[in-house]
């Protein structure tokens, strides 16, 4: 059996129209030598079928289909232990990423142990944009945030940072961020970023809640996960 050089997760929730738009993107911006890994977070749009379809088109393309709706992180976590390749790419389902992008996520990576995608010429709404911004200055004032982009979806990251089961566990937008304070290397690349043709944001004004534990989590996460890791580089010496 061959190996991919590396996998991607895309987590989707009722995104039946943008499924095989979306494939046809990544499989004529990345040759070969890489798997396609569907999440489906409990849809119900015929989302389903959508990938269905994918899978017997594309050899490889894989879907998992889960039975009821766990979120975002979970089905990403979902994703992780199913991939076979050594990075781990992720991207959202919903066509604002742009595929042609990977290969310089990927060569970031060689310099890094985590790359996040930065928007910086973001195409969502507005309101969107300013609690994203608000979110981030937050992060970068309160728990010392190097990204700009923290909550970004589409990211690279090699497999081995899951070895760490602080990291597997921890909350998915800020990731990266518990990462860097764990000792690896982040980086961050430009990525283009389009707007939502296909389906409705799954946006909601709970994430606001969700992000200010988020940024209480990462600061005192800052100080715990920094202390551990000087200890634990101590020890090797």
């Amino acid at each position: 059996m061959t190996f991919p050089s590396f996998s991607i997760i895309i987590p989707v929730y009722c995104e039946r129209d943008n499924i095989y738009p979306l494939i046809e993107r990544i499989s004529s911006t990345l040759p070969y030598g890489y798997e396609v890994i569907f999440v489906d977070d409990g849809s119900n749009d015929g989302t389903k079928d959508a990938l269905e379809e994918t899978v017997k088109k594309y050899e490889f393309v894989r879907a998992i289909y889960l039975g009821q709706r766990i979120r975002k992180g979970a089905a990403l976590k979902v994703g992780y232990s199913a991939s076979l390749g050594d990075t781990i790419v992720t991207l959202d389902g919903d066509l604002q990423n742009d595929p042609a992008d990977i290969p310089n996520l990927l060569s970031a990576l060689q310099e890094a142990h985590f790359v996040v995608g930065w928007r910086k010429n973001r195409r969502d709404s507005l309101q969107r944009r300013i609690q994203s911004f608000l979110y981030n200055t937050a992060l970068r004032i309160l728990a010392a945030s190097p990204l700009h982009d923290i909550n970004s979806g589409f990211r690279a990251f090699r497999k081995e940072i899951l070895k760490n089961p602080l990291l597997i566990d921890a909350r998915y937008r800020i990731f990266p961020l518990l990462a860097h304070f764990s000792g690896f290397t982040t980086k961050e690349v430009i990525v283009d970023h389009f707007p939502r043709r296909y389906g409705k944001s799954k946006y909601g004004f709970g994430r606001i809640f969700s992000a200010i534990a988020d940024i209480v989590i990462a600061t005192f996460a800052r100080l715990f996960l920094k202390k551990k890791y000087r200890t634990l580089t101590q020890e090797r010496k």
